[in-house]
């Protein structure tokens, strides 16, 4: 019994590992961006486990930019409403389709988020779109490490050994640990620990340089 506490006690602290994360920003039209007020966030593109991480990153810069000062339009709601009335999230990309999704929003400026690795491997970078000509206001780009890995090991070890240890012996510590170890194994890849604190350490690198409205 001591030596599977022992073990528990090591798998679960391989689940707590802390990834680690760097990332800057660049303000490329600072007049223009110091008339901004209302900042919508429009678009999450690139490779994501689940719909949900989309929402999840576009949360994260939705904090760090209305810690800032600004009025921010979350993408779950801006999302919906720009593709009720057709506009498609590549059109923001344009002059006209920029300066559209500002009227639709009430936006001065709209956010888009790309996320091209998004695993144990992550990276991230966003724009800020003028609504008046579809101009870059600000960019910034970061990346970092999620070391997910070891969250999966380390829940399928944590499950198993406690299967194991409800199990007791014999027989039902062997289905104990199956039963246990592809629950643990399934906890430690959904709850993802360390892509959501390396996601949000991320975006708050990438969000550091961003003028804070005063």
């Amino acid at each position: 019994m001591r030596r599977i506490q022992v073990m528990l006690v090591l798998a679960s602290a391989a689940i707590f590992m802390a990834g680690c994360a760097s990332g800057q920003g660049y303000t490329m039209n600072a007049p223009e961006l110091s008339t901004v007020r209302t900042i919508a966030i429009v678009q999450v593109a690139g490779m994501l486990d689940s719909a949900a991480g989309g929402g999840q990153v576009a949360e994260y810069f939705n904090e760090r930019l209305s810690s800032k000062g600004y009025a921010v339009i979350a993408f779950n709601e801006a999302r919906p409403l720009l593709s009720r009335e057709g506009v498609e999230p590549r059109d923001v990309e344009t002059r006209e389709g920029a300066a559209r999704a500002g009227r639709l929003l009430g936006a001065d400026a709209l956010l888009t988020i790309n996320v091209p690795e998004f695993g144990q491997e992550m990276s991230i970078s966003a724009r800020l779109i003028d609504t008046r000509d579809g101009s870059t206001l600000w960019e910034g780009s970061g990346s970092g490490n999620t070391e997910r890995v070891w969250t999966t090991v380390g829940g399928a070890a944590a499950g198993a050994l406690a299967g194991a240890a409800i199990g007791g012996h014999g027989g039902g510590a062997v289905a104990g640990g199956v039963v246990g170890g592809a629950a643990g194994g399934l906890a430690g890849y959904f709850l993802s620990p360390q892509e959501q604190s390396v996601a949000r350490k991320v975006v708050v690198k990438i969000c550091e340089s961003f003028p804070v409205r005063y």
